[in-house]
């Protein structure tokens, strides 16, 4: 095994597991590292793997990355995404506590996995702003987006990120305490869940990119 398959399934491993740590999340005694651990995987498999992206196609072929071949890679995709589904299916299929809110339970579902997901998004942008701007400028633009500051609760200034996460927990409290109706948080819910799958899409783009 050369190092270029080396250095892929180092990459692939980083990338599959930085999500499920960061969704999942996982504790040191009493400290909550999930979206710290799981972040840092994400974002230092991709800064891994774009590391030797050669932005110029002009330049010599000597000097170019050396290109792996789809079918090399194909079986560590697989199970890279064989993890992320069974993660899902883990989450996905618990049960409901007795009593529980699905509609609560999903909220609370909701805000937990798009807050990994941005902070993932917005951390790989982070790491090289201007490259990003550059070579991904549709990626680059939605992370500022995400940052334009929001007031919330009429005095809190926050990312528009954060900002949405705060509304949707709020009118989930007025809802538990019935100043809310089921309709207002179903709004506010799909506001969040339809910008986390926008992150999510651009989480599949830039992780896939070429590096050639």
């Amino acid at each position: 095994m050369n190092t270029d398959t080396l250095q892929l399934i180092g990459q692939i491993i980083l990338i599959g597991l930085g999500p499920i740590l960061a969704k999942r999340g996982i504790s040191i005694g009493s400290a909550d590292v999930d979206h710290v651990v799981g972040g840092f995987a994400l974002v230092a498999g991709v800064i891994w793997k774009f590391w030797h992206w050669d932005a110029t196609p002009a330049a010599p072929a000597a000097t170019r990355p050396v290109t792996i071949p789809i079918t090399k890679i194909t079986p560590l995709l697989a199970i890279a995404a064989g993890l992320l589904v069974l993660d899902g299916c883990l989450t996905g299929c618990a049960p409901l506590q007795p009593g529980a809110d699905p509609i609560v339970v999903r909220t609370e579902q909701t805000e937990t996995i798009a807050k990994g997901t941005f902070d993932d998004l917005l951390g790989i942008d982070n790491a090289n702003r201007a490259f990003f701007a550059t070579n991904a400028p549709g990626f680059h633009n939605f992370c500022e987006w995400l940052r334009q500051p929001q007031v919330v609760e009429e005095t809190n200034a926050l990312p528009r990120c954060s900002a949405m996460l705060a509304s949707l927990d709020d009118v989930k409290l007025d809802y538990q305490a019935s100043r809310a109706t089921s309709n207002e948080l179903f709004t506010a819910l799909s506001t969040v869940e339809g910008a986390m799958n926008q992150a999510n899409s651009w989480l599949t783009v830039v992780t896939n990119a070429p590096t050639h």
